[in-house]
């Protein structure tokens, strides 16, 4: 199989979709209760990324798709925990992952099928330099993908959804999953550097809705302190950057929908900390600003707020509290009563509760305002009404951004 995947295999090369196919529904029984699959882990992953192809659809399907089955077996205590001088994952690590629903280490009499504890810690000493140098090189191909989308607008400028769109999604994700804290800040760096270099300023815009997807998944694995959701927003919102004055409409699109992307998963107690330095973003400047696609962003940047806020979502596929998990289970449980929820902390819902009672309020005087008809006072000490003040035109364009507020 490997043979097949080889940049040099000529003959065989049209066997490598096969291959990939067959790993994917390989990788249990190669990996659990013995990991003979282990020695050959890296060259599978090195050579694969060639599979990445923005030419070829069906070779990228089936290669992300592989990737989503090998890391929906992997733990991330393999790679977290995988550089400690000790020999076993340190007590209460199982516990201490965000969310069970990984794969946590067996060790002692929890070992079950497994032939000793020293084969998988050999196998998370070995996962761990391979998966920590291949991940960066993964997400760079995830972008050549998207540097692909401005090639295939139509006639009408419009560019179609991308079938690719849900599996680059759901392999990072996943792929996140496996990994430890450090390596996510790291590829969240990675992400940002790449949506915000200038020479990839149209790129960026038209895959802006897949890069915030990247960006929610980052956020969702984020941990009570907050740090990485923190270091996001300071990126896209410093020096200016979001200046109406001084930036342009697609710039401040692009920016508006990462930070969306930003709250969508976040934890709603993280959100309400930094929550204030995004506030700007709602003030008429950028409510109302003369490009349409600004203000819809703008809308849909406070419901992405209002989502992560209050919102109730599976987080992980098992509970906590039941400790450790029998390694060769998936990342998800089956189980409905092994799913853990968000739930939204208390603070998150009073700030929602605020947010909506200043943005619904006034943008319900707005709208009130716009079909006052009566006329301004005689001696002048009142300003018109909003209504006279605008034209027709002006008025459909402000009375649909107002409603998309609502929605």
């Amino acid at each position: 199989m490997l043979a097949s995947l080889h940049p040099d295999a000529v003959n065989q090369s049209h066997m490598a979709p096969c291959s990939l196919n067959a790993m994917a529904y390989l990788f249990k029984p190669l990996l659990f209760p013995r990991p003979v699959l282990l020695p050959y882990l890296g060259d599978l992953l090195s050579l694969s990324l060639a599979g990445i192809d923005a030419n070829d659809a069906k070779k990228t399907t089936t290669t992300l798709n592989m990737y989503i089955y090998l890391f929906g077996w992997i733990p991330e205590a393999y790679v977290k925990y995988s550089s400690s001088s000790s020999s076993s994952v340190p007590e209460g690590a199982a516990g201490a992952l965000p969310g069970s629903a990984y794969l946590a280490i067996a060790t002692g009499s929890e070992v079950g099928n497994c032939q000793a504890q020293g084969t998988y810690d050999d196998f998370r000493s070995t996962l761990s330099p391979i998966v920590t140098e291949w991940v960066p090189l993964f997400v760079d191909k995830l972008f050549s993908l998207l540097k692909v989308k401005e090639q295939l607008k139509n006639s009408d400028g419009k560019i179609p959804p991308s079938p690719l769109g849900p599996y680059i999604g759901e392999a990072f994700d996943i792929v996140l999953a496996a990994v430890g804290p450090e390596l996510r800040l790291s590829v969240a760096r990675q992400v940002l550097d790449f949506a915000l270099d200038g020479s990839n300023a149209t790129v960026a815009t038209t895959a802006a809705k897949e890069l915030a997807k990247m960006l929610e998944s980052l956020t969702g694995y984020d941990d009570e302190s907050g740090s990485l959701l923190q270091s996001l927003l300071t990126r896209l919102t410093e020096g200016g950057c979001m200046d109406p004055a001084h930036t342009s409409p697609e710039k401040l699109v692009l920016h508006l929908r990462l930070l969306g992307g930003c709250f969508r998963q976040a934890r709603s107690g993280n959100i309400s900390k930094v929550v204030e330095s995004v506030m700007f973003c709602f003030s008429d400047v950028y409510k109302h600003h003369t490009d349409k696609d600004v203000r819809k962003a703008v809308a849909k940047l406070l419901k992405d707020v209002l989502k992560g806020l209050t919102s109730f979502y599976p987080v992980s596929g098992g509970d906590e509290s039941d400790g450790v998990i029998s390694v060769g289970s998936p990342q998800y449980s089956t189980a409905y009563n092994k799913v853990a929820w968000h739930v939204p902390a208390e603070v998150g819902v009073l700030t929602a509760t605020r947010l909506l009672a200043e943005q619904v309020t006034a943008t319900m005087d707005e709208i009130e305002g716009l079909f006052d008809s009566s006329s301004p006072p005689e001696d002048g000490a009142a300003a018109a009404p909003l209504s006279l003040s605008l034209s027709v035109k002006q008025k459909e364009e402000r009375l649909l951004t107002l409603l998309d507020l609502l929605q």
